[in-house]
């Protein structure tokens, strides 16, 4: 779908759009103001999960200095963890060398976990051993205002995740 079709659907919604951003830039910005972090030259890589699908990005000052994404997601990880651990560890630890490597800021300090999985623990080793970084979960819709009808669309989906819709 293309970006002036979906211009269009937003405002025949009766919404106006202000401005437009990369998924990750406005996640980006969102985990920045909910970690409270806008000012703070730490840089922190937020992992976000969903089904099938997971970006990994650094983010220091509001800004998104690193992007990467990994064709593994929360679904694989639950029902296959010993058929895509091993192959998800080794995107995450490329994912943080790459940002390293590139030299695009400052030492990651710490990751977030947030999508579908913010709020599970299951992982946390699997998300431990490959960034070598301490690991926080961190849900999101408790710093939106949505809808009770939204949330509790959004809250039973729970292999989806509207993190990127909602920032």
């Amino acid at each position: 779908m293309n970006l002036a079709r979906q211009t269009k659907i937003v405002e025949k919604a009766g919404l106006h759009l202000r401005k437009v951003y990369f998924s990750p830039e406005g996640t980006a910005i969102a985990c920045s103001k909910i970690l409270n972090v806008e000012h703070s030259d730490t840089a922190i890589a937020v992992i976000h999960m969903d089904s099938s699908f997971t970006t990994f990005q650094v983010i220091q000052r509001s800004k998104l200095v690193f992007v990467r994404g990994i064709s593994i997601g929360a679904e694989q990880l639950i029902q296959e963890k010993d058929v895509y651990a091993e192959r998800f560890m080794d995107e995450l630890s490329k994912s943080m060398e790459s940002y390293t490597a590139d030299e695009a800021g400052s030492a990651v300090t710490q990751s977030v976990l947030t999508g579908i999985l913010g709020e599970l623990s299951d992982l946390d080793e699997l998300f431990r051993e490959a960034l070598h970084v301490p690991i926080r979960h961190q849900t999101y819709f408790n710093y939106f205002a949505i809808s009770s009808g939204a949330r509790a669309v959004a809250a039973s989906s729970k292999m989806v995740s509207f993190f990127s819709v909602i920032a």
